[in-house]
C-alpha cells in the first residue's frame, strides 16, 4: 500500500517503537521505516535519540499526529537526513481499504533529496527525472513515483524530444543503446541491386533489436543466429 518492504518481526503488546520494514529506492539501499506511539513531547525526544544511537542510517519516522513534535525534534531529523512524517495525514479510508495519500509520496520525495539532493536548485512544473531505481514524476501540482523499466526509459526519451516525430524502431534503438542513424553500419551490411535503402535500414535496426533482446534474454542460441545474419 505504501510502497515499503514490511517488517516480519512481530509486535508485542506495550510496544511504543515498532519497526515497520524498509523502503528500498534504490538496489541494495534500505531505510527503516518505524512508527513511534509517544506519550508526549519528551517521550518522543528520548525514543528519538534510542534510534539514532542504535541506527545512524537516514530512515523515515511516523507519529499518529503531530501532536508531540517540537522545532527541536524537527530540526534533528533535518540534521540526521531523516524525515518524521503524522500517519493521519498520509493515509487515507477508501472502499477498497487503506490507501496512501500525496502526502505520503511527498514525504518519500523529500527524504530522497534529504539522502541525495537534487542538482536542480527549483523543481520544474513538470518534470520526469531518475533516481536511483525509481523516476520522480511531478506533474500538474502532485508528485509520485514510477519503478526504472523499459517503459519508463522510452517515455524518458520522448519527453527530451518534445514536438518530435519518431519512429518506434527508433525508440526501441535508442533505448538499447544504439543511434538509429548509424544503425546499417553498425549492422555490417551492404546494399544490394535490388533492395532499397530504406529496406536496408530497417532490416538492420529490427536485427539489432532483436541482438538486444537475446542477449537480455540470455539466449545464446538465437544470437549465434542472428550474428550469422548479420
Amino acid at each position: 500500500m505504501m510502497g515499503f518492504r514490511e517488517s516480519q518481526a512481530g509486535i508485542e503488546r506495550g510496544d511504543r517503537c515498532i519497526s515497520l520494514g524498509t523502503w528500498e529506492p534504490e538496489a541494495r539501499a534500505g531505510y527503516p521505516v518505524h512508527l513511534l506511539l509517544p506519550r508526549d513531547g519528551n517521550h518522543l525526544t528520548s525514543m528519538i535519540h534510542q534510534i539514532f544511537v542504535a541506527n545512524t542510517a537516514p530512515m523515515i519516522v511516523l507519529t499518529p499526529t503531530r501532536k508531540t513534535w517540537g522545532s527541536e525534534t524537527v530540526e534533528l531529523f533535518r540534521q540526521h537526513k531523516s524525515v518524521l512524517a503524522p500517519l493521519v495525514e498520509l493515509i487515507e479510508v477508501t472502499s477498497n481499504g487503506w490507501s496512501a495519500t500525496d502526502a505520503w509520496w511527498e514525504t518519500l520525495r523529500d527524504f530522497l533529496d534529504r539522502i541525495n539532493p537534487p542538482n536542480l536548485v527549483t523543481v520544474a512544473p513538470y518534470e520526469f527525472r531518475k533516481k536511483g531505481d525509481f523516476w520522480v514524476v511531478h506533474f500538474d501540482g502532485k508528485e509520485g513515483f514510477v519503478k526504472d523499466s523499459i517503459g519508463a526509459k522510452y517515455l524518458s526519451i520522448l519527453f527530451s524530444k518534445p514536438g518530435e516525430s519518431m519512429f518506434a524502431l527508433d525508440l526501441q534503438l535508442i533505448g538499447s543503446g544504439h543511434d538509429p542513424k548509424t544503425a546499417p553500419q553498425e549492422a555490417g551490411l551492404e546494399l544490394g541491386d535490388q533492395q532499397s535503402v530504406q529496406e536496408i535500414e530497417e532490416r538492420s535496426r529490427r536485427l539489432l533489436f532483436e541482438l538486444d533482446q537475446a542477449k537480455n534474454e540470455r539466449n545464446s542460441i538465437l544470437e549465434n543466429e542472428i550474428r550469422e545474419e548479420i
